[in-house]
């Protein structure tokens, strides 16, 4: 029998830790295990559950990380050391098998490094993987970490530097027939010029004026004299007579700003993946969520979390948990916004076919004026004012309520009024606290007793919308970001396909049975109170282990068990763990302007590059246009004005423009 390599064990839960996506190679291999990751680092996960099974069925096996989705670049050199002439930051290194490798923060496209035209490694990143620290390489040499600092991100221009092949490492600057350099290529050849007269020893003044001549006599008119002496100035900073030679794709100004300052270190935003395995097995999945998609371009969580969402709602007041000190009330409630990209996603559609569902199975209703008792069921409404929402319900006797907003911005609209207690509403209707306001008289009033009702809320909305849409809504001092789980779509959307019907009302008879099995018994008991993983989640906070508990009460009673055992917990926390990582990812701020919320976007979008990505890919992200120049001008500008961002790079062709954050954004402080 194989001895337990302790060191992968431990290695493996420091990766863990920093939400890197990993999967299992095989015991002293570079290949994917064929069992466990049968579509290689497609298969990987940053599910603490998923990677803990993992490695406890293959204890020593190496470990791959899917770099793309850790949002990592990982230089290779595979002769040893790197040049000492590339001035590499101090970030994570490890050695390998017959090399290093050097850890970025930020993805980017692979390729071959070269350095003096010579071929020195090569770069991974999107759409490969590395072996991470502790790993065994096959020939016997363990890859040790050397440099534990943290991860920075990628300096600038250093790629472009790399990539270089050994015919471009060489090229002399380009001439026209006239022997001047072209445009396109005068900035490059200006900050190369300026660098040697620095290093010369030639003070700023001396070096404007001999750049301008040189650009003079080199250059192919019209010459912009004004930014030559631009370029000159931005060599202040170097100290004359030091050595200022320049990847030409870097600007001087960029380069002596990395030199003179420390920016800011961004975590790793890795995108949240669901864990579709806890839905295998439950009645919803096998009789609803499988047969629809199987036939159909769906998401399968998109119709998955709003079907249990009801079930939830369905069983709310009517089902307790068994404790050792009497039955306790169970609130099914569950508030939720689906996100997804306009028109590929079939958001609405899902939270429809949910519905739809639970009305085959006899166990909902969509709201209507004519509808004189719930008779138990559910009623589906999209409320316009709490008022009229609780009259309604008190006429119809309705215990089980769900507002359903197919564009959330229907529900911000709504809440945004000034007049409305909306927002106040939904914090008490959550919690089952006591829904009234028996203040008026007469047929105005009503009033829904404590943990007598349930009430849950459903919302769709894109990914272009969702930021600004809930800064307006939520808000460090509502309490609603507390209380609503967010479900995002995947990264990868599934093949278009024709939609076909697929009729499910046989399977929701199957559901029903179940449901109706477990208010029979009227109660439901953990077969471990004490679940450590429940009591993990109270410390991080304890709605979300409030919410595992909905998610597992759901499991168990939707795969027929007369307990909530340990799988159905391990389910439930699975589901929250991708709660929280959405959230993390989404990482929305409040802003009390559309100007704010415009300056919270690009900052947003910013972080999740690491802190720098290209001017091109923030417009095209942000959809710059649609906000009108002015307005657009006002919140750009603003951050540019404030040194919250900047502009590197000059915009011409091989030098593109770059935007680096400068200044984290701070939680606020609860």
């Amino acid at each position: 029998m194989a001895l337990i390599d302790q060191s992968q064990q431990l290695a493996v839960a420091h990766i863990c830790q920093k939400g890197w996506y990993v999967f299992p190679l095989g015991e002293k291999s570079k290949q994917p295990d064929a069992e466990l990751a049968p579509h290689g680092f497609n298969s990987s996960s940053n599910n603490p559950v998923q990677i803990h099974e993992w490695w406890t069925k293959r204890p020593n096996a190496n470990i791959g990380i899917d770099l793309g989705r850790s949002n990592l670049t990982v230089l290779d050199f595979d002769k040893g050391e790197p040049p000492a002439e590339l001035n590499l930051p101090e970030t994570l290194k490890v050695k390998t098998g017959r090399g290093i490798h050097v850890y970025f923060l930020g993805a980017s496209e692979q390729g071959r490094m070269f350095f003096n035209g010579e071929h020195i490694g090569e770069i991974k990143s999107t759409g490969g993987y590395v072996l991470g620290p502790a790993s065994v390489h096959p020939d016997g040499p363990i890859y040790n970490v050397i440099n534990t600092g943290p991860i920075v991100p990628l300096p600038n221009g250093l790629l472009e530097k790399l990539r270089n092949s050994p015919k471009e490492s060489t090229e002399e600057t380009p001439r026209n027939a006239a022997g001047l350099v072209p445009h396109g290529a005068i900035h490059p050849f200006l900050v190369q010029q300026a660098g040697k007269l620095r290093q010369m020893g030639l003070d700023i003044e001396t070096l404007e004026t001999a750049l301008v001549k040189l650009a003079i006599e080199n250059c192919a008119p019209p010459v912009d004299l004004d930014k030559v002496r631009q370029v000159a100035r931005s060599f202040k900073n170097y100290p004359p007579g030091q050595n200022t030679d320049l990847v030409l794709t870097q600007t001087a100004q960029a380069s002596v700003q990395a030199a003179t300052e420390e920016l800011p270190v961004f975590d790793a935003f890795s995108y949240p993946v669901f864990p579709r395995w806890v839905m295998k097995g439950t009645s919803l999945y096998e009789h609803f969520v499988k047969p629809v998609c199987d036939a159909n371009s769906r998401i399968d969580y998109f119709m998955w979390l709003p079907a249990t969402m009801i079930l939830l709602n369905y069983i709310g007041p009517k089902i307790k948990i068994k404790t050792g000190f009497g039955p306790r009330p169970f609130r099914g409630s569950i508030y939720s916004v689906i996100i997804g990209r306009k028109g590929k996603t079939n958001k609405s559609s899902s939270a429809d076919d949910a519905m739809n569902y639970f009305n085959y199975a006899g166990c909902l209703m969509r709201y209507r004026r004519d509808i004189k008792n719930a008779d138990g069921k559910t009623l589906v409404w999209s409320a316009g004012s709490p008022e009229g929402l609780g009259l309604d319900m008190q006429r119809t006797n309705c215990k089980n309520a769900v507002l359903y907003y197919d564009e959330l911005s229907q529900l911000v609209s709504k809440a945004g009024i000034e007049s409305s207690s909306l927002t106040s509403s939904l914090l008490l209707m959550y919690e089952a606290k006591q829904f009234a306001n028996s203040v008026k008289s007469g047929k105005e009033s009503y009033s829904l007793e404590p943990e007598t009702y349930c009430t849950s809320l459903i919302a769709c909305t894109t990914d272009k919308k969702f930021a600004e849409l809930w800064s307006k809504l939520s808000g460090s001092d509502t309490g609603l970001d507390d209380r609503f789980f967010f479900v995002l779509q995947p990264e990868s959307l599934p093949e278009p396909k024709i939609q076909q019907y697929i009729n499910t009302a046989l399977g929701s008879i199957e559901t029903k049975k179940l449901i109706d099995k477990a208010i029979s018994r009227g109660e439901i008991a953990y077969e471990d109170p004490d679940n450590a993983r429940l009591k993990a989640l109270v410390a991080v906070e304890n709605r979300y282990a409030n919410r595992a508990e909905k998610w597992a009460v759901a499991l168990a009673v939707d795969l027929g068990l007369e307990e909530i055992d340990e799988d159905c917990v391990e389910r439930a926390c699975a589901i929250v763990e991708y709660e929280i990582a959405v959230k993390k990812y989404l990482n929305s701020y409040e802003a009390t302007t559309r100007e704010g919320q415009i300056q919270q976007d690009i900052r947003r979008h910013l972080e999740r590059a690491g802190g720098r990505m290209s001017k091109r890919d923030l417009l095209r992200k942000m959809n710059y246009d649609r906000y009108g120049t002015t307005l657009w001008g006002q919140s750009y500008g603003g951050l540019l004005k404030h040194g919250i961002i900047r502009e590197e790079g000059s915009g011409v062709r091989g030098e593109p423009e770059y935007i680096q954050l400068l200044v984290k954004r701070e939680a606020a402080e609860e």
